[in-house]
């Protein structure tokens, strides 16, 4: 099949998955239980949004009409893990792997669940447009509570201040509310729909270190641009002690300067993942196959596990100048890291710089 086919397939599906969903919101005219409309008044389904115990949510299901779904529910240890589900070419949801889910986002939700709140009722000459611009684009979330489906969300738009959030509601046994409200947030001044998202490099946890540092038995920094500067730290209890490349105890390093860096594995996190467009492709590729580090951080546990992982210069496009316009060819603010599993990701200077120091920099000025 050609590319150009392809691509059509591809656009097809995600037409007919698109239609799909329209079709749904405007015509579920039945429930499990028969209904199709919820009876109740629009001031009553107004308050019917929000959750005042979110510690019995323990599943959301957000699924977006460009064809895809995030399954997100709440672990045995209070945690949470997600995975991803695509619609395939004839129709059905494929699952993909379970993973760890980002804490935060899950919290912003259950925190988005508890303060959501009408803001006003749509005018009746808007009506109708408003419902057309939510059946085009929509996120459908579904809000499990001690297992059982509570009630649905369909998170539309935002208003033109971008103060207010448009969505409908559906409530089982009920049905579906007839027509969109205007909700907003407590203490939040902005809209809600970016909140609900379904992609797996949004919703995929960010840490790399998250270690105890009673745990952590060495850290070795390899500076492949100054290999002299490389250095070694040894944890024993309570004894911290530091070498240089050549394995020679540092007598003159500074301890303080050295438990800073060993505490800093307790919480660890990537930024982003690296922009889709041609310049990161060709860079990362690069990467991949040839590209040569400039740093390697790697640790082991009191266990024998180790981690590591690769650090290189991020490039900026030729023709790039700094805040005084002079010319650079690398971003100071962030760098590529190459994790154990393949994965290439954007980290901080600002969060690992003082991990990527300078063996000098443990010392006295004076030494």
């Amino acid at each position: 099949m050609s590319r150009n086919n392809i691509f059509l397939l591809l656009l097809l599906i995600g037409l007919g998955v698109a239609g799909y969903f329209a079709y749904d919101l405007m015509n579920s005219d039945k429930n499990e239980e028969g209904a199709q409309l919820c009876d109740m008044s629009e001031e009553e389904l107004g308050k019917q949004f929000a959750i005042k115990d979110t510690a019995k949510v323990d599943k959301i299901i957000i699924t977006d009409t460009r064809g895809s779904r995030a399954v997100v529910y709440r672990t045995d240890n209070g945690g949470w893990e997600f995975y991803n589900e695509f619609a395939s070419e004839n129709g059905t949801w494929k699952a993909g792997n379970k993973m760890k889910a980002r804490d935060d986002a899950a919290n912003m939700i259950l925190k988005t669940f508890h303060n959501v709140e009408l803001q006003n009722f749509v005018p009746n000459q808007a009506k109708e447009n408003i419902m057309k611009g939510i059946i085009a684009s929509h996120s459908q979330v579904d809000i499990y509570m001690n297992g059982k489906l509570e009630k649905t969300w369909y998170v539309g738009m935002t208003t033109q201040d971008h103060y207010g959030t448009y969505m409908l509601i559906e409530l089982p046994g009920c049905g579906r509310s007839k027509w969109p409200f205007i909700m907003e947030a407590r203490a939040h001044h902005g809209h809600l729909t970016s909140r609900f998202f379904t992609e797996e490099k949004e919703w995929r946890y960010k840490g790399i270190w998250e270690m105890d540092v009673r745990r952590l038995k060495s850290v070795e920094v390899n500076n492949y641009v100054a290999e002299d500067q490389s250095y070694k730290i040894e944890i024993d209890g309570d004894s911290v002690s530091l070498y240089n490349k050549a394995g020679e105890l540092q007598t003159d390093a500074i301890k303080d300067n050295i438990y800073r860096v060993a505490q800093s594995f307790r919480d660890l996190q990537f930024e982003m993942y690296p922009e889709a467009d041609l310049y990161s492709k060709l860079y990362l590729d690069s990467i991949k196959t040839q590209a040569s580090p400039i740093f390697t951080i790697k640790t082991e546990d009191v266990d024998g596990n180790t981690k590591k992982i690769s650090v290189y210069n991020k490039k900026l496009p030729k023709g790039s100048t700094d805040m005084a316009g002079n010319p650079i060819e690398y971003d100071n603010e962030r760098l590529f890291a190459k994790l154990e599993d393949g994965r290439i990701v954007l980290i901080q200077h600002f969060v690992f710089g003082h991990i990527l120091r300078p063996l000098i920099s443990f010392k006295h000025p004076s030494s």
